[in-house]
């Protein structure tokens, strides 16, 4: 049972943004709430709606569940031992860039409750902790930070020998459900069961097709800057094959670490004001699935 999350310096979340499925007080909170000895409220949320307009960052919350999802299941087995960290830094302020990510999760996993915090550079994870919390009383499972590994007592297992084994780029569950830990293999199955189900983005190649010839509509501009979506203008790149191969890295499990891939290349990037009021571009494999769906239906709405 997930109880909170909240991530920072993610995708377009600057700071930090929490989601908590802690049920307020309500009349009705008996008929739609599930009832919890773990929430403050004694009631949990089956599920949440969000909420906002299009570019608001609704689809990059979703995101960092799986992120952390990519994180726990493949750092240590599928990410490059030598290679960097596949997150995914605050993209309209460049200060950003070199500040770490930050995810935290609170759960309840066979009646305790856990928080598990992950905080991560562009090449190592600088801190991950796990804390349970059995009759509310907090123990300490294991910190790690730059300086090394500190265990508590209740973790069983050869924590030490597999504290050697994790690698500066995987975290510290992953590699100790991948060499037979009893309980953070079980921390482990939790999170690999975590689905999150597509929700029909508009892919690339159906952009590539759209702006094939010519960018978008000027009165396509005008009307997203109207609505408050942020997108000030366009820009349209140098002429590239549409099918152009290019290095990526691992972000996900079916995609190949450091291998050559075929890649769809969207043949303009919409334009932002960062911080400091400068315009800048930004990629389209940053763009929200709402401000895709608008950009491909309102250029077709508003035909020459």
């Amino acid at each position: 049972m997930l109880l909170r999350f909240s991530a920072a310096n993610h995708l377009s979340i600057r700071d930090e943004q929490e989601v908590s499925f802690v049920a307020t007080s309500s009349k009705h909170r008996d008929e739609i709430c599930i009832r919890s000895d773990f929430s403050p409220s004694g009631f949990v949320l089956p599920s949440i709606l969000l909420l906002g307009a299009n570019g608001s960052g609704k689809s990059n919350l979703l995101h960092a569940i799986k992120t952390v999802h990519n994180m726990v299941l493949w750092s240590h087995t599928r990410w490059d031992p030598t290679g960097d960290i596949s997150r995914h830094a605050f993209q309209l302020d460049q200060k950003y860039a070199h500040n770490p990510s930050r995810f935290e999760f609170d759960f309840v996993l066979d009646n305790v409750p856990y928080n598990y915090r992950i905080v991560a550079s562009d090449t190592r994870f600088l801190f991950e902790s796990l804390c349970a919390y059995p009759k509310s009383r907090e123990r300490l499972l294991f910190e790690r930070n730059e300086d090394g590994f500190r265990f508590g007592r209740q973790l069983r297992g050869h924590n030490k020998r597999i504290a050697k084994l994790t690698r500066r780029n995987s975290l510290y569950v992953s590699t100790a459900a991948q060499n037979g830990h009893e309980e953070l293999g079980r921390i482990f199955q939790y999170f690999k069961a975590i689905d999150l189900i597509g929700e029909g983005n508009v892919h690339d190649a159906t952009l590539r097709d759209e702006f094939r010839s010519e960018g978008p509509d000027h009165r396509v501009i005008e009307f997203l800057k109207e609505i408050g979506t942020g997108v000030v203008g366009y820009h349209r790149k140098m002429h590239q094959n549409a099918d152009e191969r290019t290095m990526i890295h691992q972000s996900s499990p079916h995609a190949s670490i450091n291998s050559m891939e075929s890649h769809v290349q969207v043949p303009i990037d919409l334009t932002y004001h960062n911080p400091d009021g400068q315009e800048m571009r930004l990629s389209f494999a940053y763009e929200s699935a709402g401000i895709r769906r608008l950009l491909l239906v309102l250029n077709r709405v508003f035909v020459p």
